[in-house]
């Protein structure tokens, strides 16, 4: 049979204890009208809080907001699993900002570049998404407690204990379960928008599970572990490169998947110690993952959760003799876009799409000078002077990205180039009067575009003294 969870709020602490610790969280008047309790003077104190009755609702304030929150914080009759993932306490305004940025682009270096005035200057644009986490849960939970029951409480050696326990028990069991609900359900929602990198693995949650599909799931799993360090754009909603590291990973699986595949196979397949991976796995009822799911795989940065107000109010009802309290919890339950979450289930898996593609042509080129004007056809490019050559290749599906590697030809100084970002330099030594730029694709070398430039400009005689000067004669 079932058995009820205990606390240490259930241990025989003695009236005096109780009286002595609301004195010392009590008001200076209350101090000195009241003294300090022992076992033998206990009911005698009791009956002099029950007789000042400034003293009675001062002591029932701290029974409730000193004693009753502590124990709230402390011991619970049933801890809610999910509650070490909340990131914190949000203490002004009521948005969270999480911000998920993109990776930056690699242009190549050359040292004998002009730099200009839009490279020192301009800006870089950043690929960035925001999300705004909001209050979303405001809840009350109320307790009444009765003058009567106050006072069998206070004039029973072990009674105020007792009370404690079970004023407080109900509304702290009923925030704690109210708040895994309310997380747990993020992975529904989660699931709903789309956002999870499914897995398929067998169904190891059935009773006729096997051992081959508990080490096809185990299998799975550890892929993914040895995955996710790496930046990708697949395992996120919001489709931004993302990564976590190995000691952030968290696996949230269901009671029966976590028997059949086996705590020491898990710890194993995370390749740390089973004592250090059971503080990173989480045990699920399967009822609140999404049909099919036998586990979760993501880090501690999925749950934002953070807590904005939890604090007790009161009001007394001279004409019924009790006390009524309202525990307020405000709370954000939100989760992020951005970190890895993958699902492992029955379901079928998501198809990363890796559908060839082939390039049909490359785009007529494109050139700007250094302040950035398109230059027309027949144009002709001025020695000493830096321009930037632009073209893209067309592919089938249009989605496609595929490179383009430029060359040109007729350049006769050494000090002319072009390089793979395009930026092309006709030096003043250019002997050269025309030359023809081409961009070929990296995947299909068949397919590329040309251009012809003419020169313009004086051409400047480089004079290296090294050249005339003459060799020694041979010794003799």
């Amino acid at each position: 049979m079932p058995t009820k969870p205990t606390t240490r709020f259930r241990s025989r602490l003695h009236n005096a204890a109780f009286l002595n610790a609301i004195r010392n969280q009590a008001s200076h008047p209350y101090q000195e009208r009241i003294p300090v309790a022992t076992k033998a003077s206990a009911k005698a104190t009791a009956n002099m809080i029950l007789d000042y009755k400034p003293a009675l609702n001062e002591a029932i304030d701290a029974l409730v907001n000193v004693i009753g929150l502590q124990k709230f914080a402390s011991d619970t009759f049933f801890e809610n699993p999910l509650s070490k993932f909340i990131q914190g306490s949000l203490e002004n305004g009521d948005t969270v900002e999480e911000i998920g940025l993109g990776l930056l682009n690699a242009y190549t270096f050359n040292a004998r570049e002009d730099v200009g005035e839009k490279e020192l200057f301009g800006q870089e644009d950043v690929e960035a998404q925001t999300s705004f986490h909001r209050i979303n849960r405001q809840e009350k939970y109320k307790v009444t407690i009765q003058r009567p029951m106050l006072k069998r409480a206070f004039q029973s050696d072990y009674g105020i204990g007792e009370l404690v326990t079970r004023l407080m028990e109900l509304p702290q069991k009923s925030n704690q379960w109210d708040e895994f609900i309310q997380m747990a359900n993020l992975f529904n929602i989660y699931e709903a928008n789309d956002g999870f990198f499914r897995v398929h693995v067998p169904d190891v949650m059935a009773e006729d599970s096997t051992e081959a599909d508990a080490k096809l799931a185990l299998r799975a799993m550890r892929q993914m572990a040895d995955t996710l360090p790496f930046p990708s754009r697949h395992y996120n909603a919001a489709g931004l490169p993302s990564s976590t590291t190995p000691d952030q990973l968290e696996l949230f699986i269901t009671p029966e998947a976590n028997s059949a595949i086996d705590v020491n196979g898990l710890a194993a397949a995370f390749n740390i110690e089973r004592a250090q991976f059971s503080g990173r796995q989480t045990i699920i009822p399967k009822e609140y993952f999404p049909e099919g799911v036998v586990a979760i795989l993501t880090t501690r940065e999925f749950f934002q959760v953070y807590n904005v107000l939890m604090e007790s109010t009161s009001m007394q009802n001279p004409g019924g003799l009790y006390d009524n309290y309202w525990l307020h919890v405000h709370q954000v339950i939100s989760m992020s876009r951005f970190v890895p979450a993958v699902a492992f289930t029955t379901g079928p898996g998501t198809v990363i799409d890796d559908t060839p593609f082939t390039v049909d042509s490359v785009n007529a080129l494109r050139v700007h000078n250094n302040d950035g004007d398109l230059l027309a056809e027949g144009t002709e490019l001025a020695r000493g002077q830096f321009y930037h050559v632009r073209t893209e290749a067309v592919t089938t599906p249009a989605d496609k990205a595929a490179a383009v590697v430029y060359k040109v030809s007729g350049f006769e100084s050494v000090h002319s180039f072009i390089d793979q970002n395009g930026t092309m330099f006709p030096s003043l030594s250019e002997t050269g009067d025309e030359i023809i730029v081409t961009a070929t694709s990296t995947v299909d070398d068949t397919k590329s575009a040309v251009r012809g430039f003419d020169l313009s400009g004086d051409i400047v005689s480089l004079w290296n003294p090294i050249s005339i000067i003459k060799d020694p004669d041979p010794a003799p």
